[in-house]
């Protein structure tokens, strides 16, 4: 009995490591996308989200899947620009597949870290 009572917070630790690592990325990552968008000047060839899409790039999360979305005024127009002072969102939403909890408490586990710039 105390083996199983000892036992419940290593495996607590196995779906918690994993899921403060890809929040952490995912803020990071959030952030790095939020300053793109915010510097983005149109070239007529590269959009505002493509140009989010390409800062972050494709990160390997643990056990999870992601999608990244902007604010509406980031689009897929090369020719729009973000006005500067005018706040652009960048959202990651992190799905994450616990290997241990996921039996009790769901599957996935959806996540969302947002970061907010404004333009310059």
């Amino acid at each position: 009995m105390v083996f199983v009572v000892l036992m419940i917070p290593v495996f607590a630790l196995i779906d918690l490591g994993p899921v403060l690592f890809n929040l952490s990325t995912a803020n990071a990552l959030s952030a790095k996308g939020a300053r793109a968008a915010a510097i983005y000047l149109p070239n007529g060839i590269s959009t505002c989200e493509t140009d989010v899409l390409n800062s972050i790039g494709n990160v390997g999360l643990l056990m999870a899947d992601w999608n990244v979305s902007t604010s509406s005024n980031c689009g897929l127009d090369p020719s729009d620009a973000i006005v500067p002072g005018e706040p652009v969102t960048v959202s990651i939403e992190v799905n994450y597949h616990p290997m241990f909890w996921g039996q009790w408490l769901g599957d996935p586990w959806t996540l969302v870290v947002s970061t907010t710039d404004q333009g310059r």
